[in-house]
């Protein structure tokens, strides 16, 4: 993560995940999931407590299941002590 005077933040992230294997009646199938996603989010303050959080991310490689791009924009509040002044 990476952030900014601006209040401004930056995020890479990484995802890789296994398993998933299935047995059926002492036969194992061919059902080993092994998937690999990357992703960027962006988050941009709007005022003390509001920002605007936006993040995509993308499917390198999939053995088995869901391989899918996603991109999602939130509107994000903050309230309680500690925030900055």
């Amino acid at each position: 993560m990476r952030g900014f005077r601006s209040g401004i933040w930056v995020a890479l992230d990484g995802t890789w995940y296994r398993g998933g294997e299935t047995t059926v009646n002492g036969v194992e199938a061919d059902s080993l999931q092994r998937n690999t996603r990357f992703g960027l989010t962006v988050a941009i303050p709007v005022d003390r407590r509001n920002s605007v959080k936006i993040y995509g991310n993308t499917g390198v490689s999939s053995r088995t299941g869901d391989d899918y791009d996603g991109f999602g924009i939130f509107w994000q509040h903050r309230w309680g002590g500690g925030l900055p002044r």
